[in-house]
């Protein structure tokens, strides 16, 4: 039961409590830079066939980790954590700049980095698809 609150709570986006809570994840990434998309993205079909909201603070880019995949990324700079669902792919940058995760305009915000457009995150693996929790 408590499996499928948790999973509840991640599903809306709500803000990891601290950086211990995402502790017991499976895999935990080296700092990775993280960028923010949003108004020329809102509404468009992502890879995972769901629309995308810039206003939902769920939902995040990766080039590989599997779609559906449950992650908690760490804004490093400042320690602001969420809880996300990998729905699309990318990030796909054409600056030459070496980016990792694309997050939703909402997420950026909770993460505390709207303003400035990237920052170095951790991306904590929480679940993935296959991935059994019992």
């Amino acid at each position: 039961m408590a499996k499928y609150v948790l999973l509840l709570l991640l599903m809306s986006g709500a803000i990891c409590p601290a950086y211990a809570a995402c502790a017991s994840s499976t895999m935990e990434s080296g700092a990775v830079q993280a960028s923010w998309y949003g108004p020329g993205f809102h509404d468009k079909t992502m890879a995972s066939g769901k629309r995308f909201s810039q206003n939902n603070a769920a939902i995040v880019a990766h080039p590989f980790l599997p779609l559906g995949s449950m992650v908690c990324i760490t804004n490093i700079e400042n320690g602001k954590s969420i809880y996300a669902w990998v729905m699309d792919r990318g990030p796909y940058r054409l600056d030459g700049k070496k980016v990792e995760l694309d997050v939703s305009k909402a997420a950026a915000q909770k993460l505390g980095f709207i303003h400035q457009g990237l920052t170095r995150t951790t991306i904590l693996l929480v679940w993935a698809p296959g991935l059994n929790l019992d």
